[in-house]
C-alpha cells in the first residue's frame, strides 16, 4: 500500500479533504469519495448531508415502490410518495441523522400533498425527521407547505431564520409557528425574523403575531443574537432587554413603540437589569429624540463594543451631541470602540442647518480606545479643528468615515489637505479614511518640512476624498506619499456639487493620484 493511502487512515488528514471537498462546487466529488472505502465514508457521509436546501434527497432513499417523481410542465419533477411502512424508514433516518441544517426556500420538488402525509407516516414512529437539526432557515409563504415547517422544530435547533413577507406578520400561521416553536425549540441561540419584502416600507407585526413572538422569546433564556427586520411592539422588546445572555441586538422600532419602551426604562428598578450583557447593538429609529437617549442610558452591559443607529429624520447638533453625551457616561463607555450612526433627512427637514461634526462628537472625545467612527447624514460639517480634536482624542483610531450626503456648495471651511496632517501624526493605526476635502491647494515643500518633520509612521491604506476638487495630480500624490506612506488606495466620489464635467475631470485626476501612489504613470 503506498504512502498516500496510509495517510487517509489518519483521521485528521482524511477530516481535512472532507471539509475542502464540502462545498456546494464539489459535492460530486465528495459523493465519489464516500463510496471508495468504508474509512472515508464514514467520514465524508456526515459531511455530504450536513445541509440540505431540500428533503428531495432524503425522500428518494425509501424504497423505490414507495414513491414516483412526476414531470412539471416547467421543467424539472415533483416528488409524490405512495404508501409506506415502519420498515422503508431505514436507510432515511441513517442519513437524516445527519442534516445539520436545512435552508427551505419555497421548494418546488416536493409535493404538497406529500409535505402533508409525511409527518403522519413519522408520528407513527415518535420520532422527528430531523433528529440532529442545528439550523433552520424558512422562506416560505404558500398555505399548502407552510404547515410542514412545525414538522422540523426539534429540540437540538440553535439557528433559526424566518423570512417572511408582511402578510405572513398578520397571519395565524405565523402565530402557529412561533408557539409551536416555543414548546419545541427550546435552546435556540440565534433568532433571525427577514423581510422577503422589496420594498422602502418595513413590515410590522400585528398584536397576536407580537404576543406570539413574545411567548416564544420568554422561553429563550440561551438567545445570544436576535435579529429582526420587522417593526417590534414594545413588549417583544423588553423581553429582549430582559434576556441575560444577549448578545447581539437588531432592532427596528416605531415612534409609539419607542415612547412606550422609554416609559418602561424610567420605571426599571435598581434590581432590574436591561440588556446585561449586550455587545452589538443596531437600531433603525424614527428619530432621535428623549425617548432613544433614555434606551441607551438603559443598557447596562459593561461589554457594549459597538453600535449603529439609523434614524429616518435628521437630527440637529444639540441632539446627537446629548445622545452621545448619554453613551459617554453609560457602563459600557470603556468598553465601546465602535459608533456608527446614518441619518436620513424627510421633505419637510430641508431647511434644518448641517450637523456640526465638532460639537456633536465631543462627548466621545472622553474615551480613547474609540476605533470605529462612522458618521454619514444628510447634512452635516466638519473643519480643521473637529479633525485636530479626533486625532487628539482617539490615538487608537482604525477608520474615520465622515460624509455627507447633500454638502454644501460652498467649499469655505471644507478639508484642505494640511488639515489631515494631525490624523497621519496622532492616529498611527487609521487605515481608511473618508472626508470631504478641497485638494485645489498643495503645501509647497518648505510648509510640508515644517508640518511633517519626520517620517509618519501613519499605516493608513485608503483615501475616499468625496467632492473633492483637484487641479494637480502630481503635488497631490507626493503630499499624500509624504503623510501616508502605505497609501494606495485613493478614490473620488462626487455628489451635486459640482457640474458633471467638472467631476470627470476631478474624477480622472484622483486616478491620476492613485495611480502615481501606486508607482504607475500617472493617466492624466
Amino acid at each position: 500500500m503506498l504512502a498516500a493511502h496510509h495517510c487517509l487512515y489518519i483521521s485528521e488528514i482524511a477530516q481535512q479533504i472532507v471539509e475542502e471537498l464540502a462545498s456546494e462546487h464539489e459535492r460530486h466529488a465528495l459523493s465519489q469519495l464516500a463510496r471508495t472505502c468504508k474509512a472515508l465514508n464514514e467520514v465524508a457521509v456526515p459531511a455530504l448531508w450536513r445541509e440540505l436546501t431540500s428533503i428531495a434527497p432524503l425522500l428518494r432513499l425509501f424504497p423505490q415502490n414507495a414513491w414516483i417523481e412526476v414531470p412539471c410542465a416547467s421543467g424539472g419533477s415533483i416528488l409524490q410518495l405512495q404508501s409506506l411502512r415502519p420498515l422503508d424508514w431505514t436507510r432515511f433516518d441513517h442519513y437524516a441523522q445527519h442534516v445539520r441544517v436545512l435552508n427551505w426556500r419555497e421548494r418546488t420538488d416536493v409535493s404538497p400533498l406529500t409535505l402533508s402525509v409525511l409527518p403522519v407516516h413519522r408520528q407513527a414512529i415518535g420520532r422527528p425527521l430531523l433528529p440532529e437539526l442545528r439550523e433552520l432557515v424558512w422562506r416560505e409563504t404558500r398555505p399548502a407547505y407552510f404547515s410542514f415547517v412545525y414538522h422540523l422544530f426539534t429540540p437540538t435547533i440553535r439557528r433559526l431564520r424566518i423570512v417572511a413577507c408582511e402578510y405572513d406578520l398578520e397571519d395565524d400561521a405565523m402565530v402557529t409557528l412561533l408557539d409551536r416553536a416555543s414548546a419545541t425549540c427550546t435552546g435556540v441561540e440565534l433568532l433571525e425574523i427577514c423581510s422577503d419584502d422589496l420594498g422602502d416600507d418595513m413590515p410590522t407585526c400585528n398584536s397576536a403575531v407580537g404576543n406570539a413572538l413574545t411567548r416564544f422569546l420568554r422561553s429563550q433564556s440561551n438567545l445570544t443574537q436576535f435579529c429582526g427586520e420587522v417593526y417590534l411592539p414594545a413588549d417583544c422588546v423588553r423581553t429582549l432587554a430582559e434576556l441575560p445572555k444577549l448578545e447581539l441586538l437588531e432592532l427596528f422600532v416605531q415612534h409609539a413603540e419607542m415612547h412606550a419602551l422609554a416609559a418602561a426604562a424610567a420605571q426599571l428598578s435598581p434590581k432590574q437589569s436591561w440588556f446585561s450583557s449586550l455587545r452589538t447593538l443596531s437600531l433603525n429609529v424614527h428619530q432621535l429624540d428623549r425617548d432613544t437617549e433614555v434606551l441607551l442610558g438603559a443598557i447596562q452591559s459593561q461589554s457594549l463594543t459597538e453600535f449603529f443607529i439609523l434614524s429616518h429624520c435628521h437630527p440637529d447638533t444639540a441632539t446627537l451631541h446629548q445622545h452621545l453625551e448619554v453613551a459617554s457616561r453609560a457602563p459600557y463607555r470603556r468598553s465601546l470602540i465602535s459608533v456608527q450612526m446614518e441619518f436620513e433627512r424627510q421633505p419637510w427637514e430641508m431647511d434644518r442647518p448641517p450637523v456640526a461634526i465638532g460639537p456633536a462628537l465631543k462627548p466621545l472625545y472622553a474615551l480613547p480606545q474609540m476605533q470605529y467612527v462612522i458618521i454619514n447624514a444628510y447634512a452635516l460639517v466638519v473643519d480643521a479643528p473637529a479633525i485636530r480634536d479626533i486625532a487628539n482624542a482617539w490615538p487608537a483610531l482604525k477608520v474615520l468615515s465622515v460624509v455627507s450626503f447633500n454638502p454644501p456648495h460652498q467649499l469655505d471651511g471644507c478639508l484642505s489637505l494640511s488639515d489631515l496632517v494631525p490624523i497621519a501624526l496622532k492616529c498611527p493605526g487609521l487605515l481608511v479614511l473618508e472626508v470631504h476635502l478641497n485638494a485645489m491647494a498643495v503645501p509647497n515643500q518648505q510648509t510640508t518640512d515644517r508640518l511633517l518633520p519626520g517620517p509618519s509612521r501613519s499605516q493608513m491604506k485608503s483615501l475616499t476624498a468625496f467632492d473633492a476638487p483637484i487641479n494637480e495630480p502630481k503635488r497631490v500624490a507626493d503630499f499624500l506619499k509624504r503623510m501616508f506612506p502605505q497609501l494606495t488606495e485613493a478614490e473620488y466620489r462626487g455628489a451635486a456639487r459640482f457640474p458633471y464635467e467638472s467631476q470627470q475631470m476631478f474624477q480622472e485626476r484622483w486616478e491620476s493620484v492613485q495611480d502615481l501612489l501606486r508607482g504607475k504613470p500617472a493617466s492624466v
